[in-house]
């Protein structure tokens, strides 16, 4: 059932025609919508605040600095600066501090939705009863702010989506693991019996799983953690699986009962503990909670994803790879974060869980590890700061991270985790749980509400895309970095441009041309040099994704929706939907499900997106036979890469990952977007950490000057940005040359955008 988003205005009857136009956009969504309208911020402040519904509020941007500072003071929240509004601004900062601390500031709990330009952004944040969005309503920053993700977490308020069941959840994760097709081996330790009970109710289990009764022995001086690690990887060699999966019985401990779960394969094993809320938690409801959470793992672990030299998507989901692990207060933000993230919406079951924390084994030691698409929230909230103020906030303020540090989580974490952990930045996430608010109206100035009647909206999700891979701790020779024992205070700073790896189609290169006027075909050809845009006569009805046979415009939409959204221009649309049929094409119609995104709770009838995938298929409705529009290059399929944004032109596939098979990925294609540009900074202790993990990894001896601004030197690039700055080819660790996709992946794990970048050394 959909509800009603109360939208509450300041000043609006002065830009009406800006306010019409954003009724319009809602309207077009199909979202249902009230509307007040106040002539003072304070009034208008507070209504927002006490709401117990969702509510949309805005304001002109003359009045955005003086709305947004008595909109937090009405929340009485702590405020932080968002990282992603502050790198959105860039050089676009204001002169005065106090201009920039307002544009910059976000509620504790909040969520940020950058405009182009990171001025006049909005944010979301929980209250009683709802969300609170904020935004201006002039036309130019509405439209890139609801671009951002407002728009789609607007449908998501507006259409509430009915949670799955821990079963259902089960089900298809189970599901999802059998048609991977891998051999798995389940050890005959601990809660045995009920996690082969549990995957044997599933159709087609006997076809991947391997039940091994046998049970190892544990030693006397093994953790619970290296325990299960190891029978998880024993089970696998016995059984000649390709990974193993163990559960351990009910332990208690001073923090109360927890099961631990592993997955292994040859070389590495990641593990997590599932904790009961209380001591006299029901015993199922936790082997339930952890069953679950073991084959979410498992789905994670067995689906590696392709391999470099192929590597075709880097989509839009700002998770990181491994978390902020440079201090144990991040450490320990990151497991409350990882328990919500894990178990919201288990029906039962999340009652059941209070804490999950990750580990990693490595080689039989106590090596811990949190690792996972789990990332922090977007408020970056200094301790001693209130909403009272705002405009005094100094520009030295740290980026922290959260306050809201989880009580349940082990003070004894080792040293261990430091020396080892590798670091990267912080994105945004969801919105954290919601906190009190007050909850009286004071709408003693508002003008008379009116009401839409228009439909609601068909969207059921927001769109969600995830770059994730799994942590590894592959064992390796013991070989390393030769380089002083300690830092010197240096940094590197990172000045970075694009996001992705920047071959193939720029999404947001394509969604710029499509608002300049360009057709989806021009989009193709403009990315994909030589190509054609041909129709398929072969076209089958059904594509295999993930070893499900799934329909072919149920295919396109939720895959299109995964991956670019649903507010994109149609044309932007529709080269989205051809790329993921011309990558089906490629890979004969039989598609893993870790090739790309998919979204399979997408509502997509009646939406942009449906209408985008017919018109491609050259279908006026779904009984209609598919005639599909793909990219064909001398005959065949070509492989229709992507990415989210360029600097300005793409780069070469042979340069990215080696190889010469794309003549039509040879880079060098003008790409239209306004180009994000971050910065980011790495210490000289946090660069030596990733060289040291990277070389122990790699099994390499990297070799480090005694002087850190001889450790990394770029070698070459190519001229995406200007003659002195692009996609970096080759750079130096040491003496250890590495492509600079290779840089940015797998030393830096992902730490910067894209390895298009420019860097400077400070003493």
């Amino acid at each position: 059932m959909s509800e009603i988003i109360n939208i509450i205005a300041l000043n609006a009857e002065n830009n009406e025609s800006d306010i019409s136009e954003l009724k319009h956009k809602l309207e077009a969504e199909g979202i249902e919508y009230s509307f007040m309208d106040f002539d003072s911020p304070e009034g208008f402040a507070s209504t927002v605040a006490s709401a117990d519904k969702t509510v949309l509020s805005c304001c002109s941007k003359e009045d955005f600095s003086a709305a947004k500072l008595a909109l937090i003071n009405s929340l009485s929240r702590r405020v932080g600066k968002s990282a992603s509004i502050i790198a959105a601004m860039d050089c676009n900062t204001p002169d005065e501090q106090s201009e920039y601390n307002i544009h910059a500031a976000l509620p504790e709990g909040g969520t940020a939705y950058p405009s182009s330009d990171g001025m006049y952004s909005g944010f979301s944040c929980p209250i009683d009863g709802g969300t609170l969005f904020f935004m201006t309503y002039d036309s130019k920053t509405s439209a890139s702010v609801l671009e951002s993700g407002m728009m789609a977490a607007l449908k998501k308020a507006a259409n509430p989506v009915e949670k799955k069941t821990a079963v259902e959840e089960f089900r298809e994760c189970v599901e999802g693991i059998i048609g991977n097709g891998k051999t798995i081996a389940i050890a005959g330790s601990g809660s045995f019996k009920p996690l082969v009970s549990a995957i044997s109710s599933v159709p087609g289990w006997e076809k991947v799983f391997r039940p091994d009764s046998t049970v190892a022995e544990r030693g006397s001086k093994e953790t619970n953690e290296e325990y299960c690690a190891r029978c998880a990887k024993e089970s696998k060699e016995a059984s000649e699986s390709e990974l193993g999966i163990s559960i351990s019985d009910i332990t208690e401990s001073d923090e109360g009962k927890f099961i631990t779960v592993s997955v292994a394969d040859s070389i590495r094993a990641k593990g997590a503990k599932v904790f009961a809320k209380s001591k006299d938690e029901d015993p199922m409801l936790l082997i339930s909670a952890s069953v679950i959470k073991l084959c979410e793992m498992l789905d994670e672990f067995s689906l590696t994803g392709i391999p470099d030299e192929e590597a075709p998507f880097e989509k839009k989901s700002r998770l990181p790879i491994i978390i902020v692990l440079s201090a144990i207060i991040a450490a320990m933000i990151i497991c409350g974060f990882i328990a919500v993230k894990s178990f919201a919406g288990r029906d039962k079951l999340s009652a059941s869980v209070k804490n999950s924390s990750e580990t990693a084994v490595e080689d039989g030691n106590d090596f811990f590890n949190l690792i996972g698409g789990v990332g922090l929230d977007d408020s970056e909230i200094p301790e001693e700061t209130s909403a009272e103020n705002i405009p005094a906030l100094a520009t030295v303020l740290e980026i922290t991270g959260t306050s809201a540090i989880s009580t349940t989580v082990k003070e004894t974490i080792t040293a261990t985790l430091l020396s080892t952990a590798k670091a990267t930045t912080a994105v945004p996430t969801t919105a954290a749980p919601k906190t009190d608010a007050p909850t009286t109206a004071a709408a003693t100035t508002a003008k008379a509400p009116e009401t839409s009647g228009s439909a609601a909206t068909t969207a059921k999700e927001t769109a969600s895309k995830s770059t994730t891979a799994a942590a590894t701790t592959a064992k390796a020779p013991e070989s390393g970095t030769k380089a002083p024992s300690s830092g010197t205070g240096g940094k590197w700073i990172f000045r970075v441009y694009g996001w992705g790896h920047g071959v193939g189609m720029s999404q947001e290169g394509a969604i710029a041309m499509a608002k300049n006027g360009s057709s989806y075909v021009d989009i193709l050809e403009n990315f994909y040099t030589g190509c054609s845009v041909k129709t398929d006569s072969g076209t089958p009805k059904s594509i295999t994704y993930g070893g499900k046979s799934i329909p072919i415009v149920e295919y396109l939409c939720r895959t299109t929706y995964a991956e670019i959204g649903a507010t994109s221009q149609p044309e932007a649309l529709k080269a989205q939907a051809v790329c993921a049929y011309t990558f089906a094409k490629y890979y004969k119609f039989n598609v893993a499900s870790s090739k790309h995104a998919y979204k399979s709770s997408f509502d997509y009838k009646g939406t942009a997106v449906y209408n985008a995938v017919l018109a491609v298929l050259g279908m006026s409705s779904e009984s209609d036979t598919p005639k599909a529009k793909y990219v064909d290059y001398n005959g065949s399929a070509a492989f229709t890469c992507y990415f989210d944004s360029s600097p300005g032109k793409t780069t070469s596939a042979t340069s990215v990952w080696g190889g010469g098979n794309y003549p039509y990925l040879t880079g060098g294609n003008i790409s239209p977007e306004e180009p994000r540009i971050t910065t980011v900074e790495i210490t000289v202790d946090q660069m030596k950490n990733y060289i040291q993990s990277y070389a122990k990894e790699k099994g390499k001896t990297i070799n480090l000057d005694s002087n850190p601004e001889n450790w990394v030197r770029i070698e070459s690039h190519d001229s995406a940005v200007n003659s002195t700055t692009g996609y970096v080819e080759y750079i130096y660790i040491g003496d250890y040359k590495v492509r600079g996709n290779e840089f940015r992946s797998n030393v830096l794990d992902m730490k910067i955008r894209s390895h298009c970048f420019s860097m400077e050394y400070v003493a």
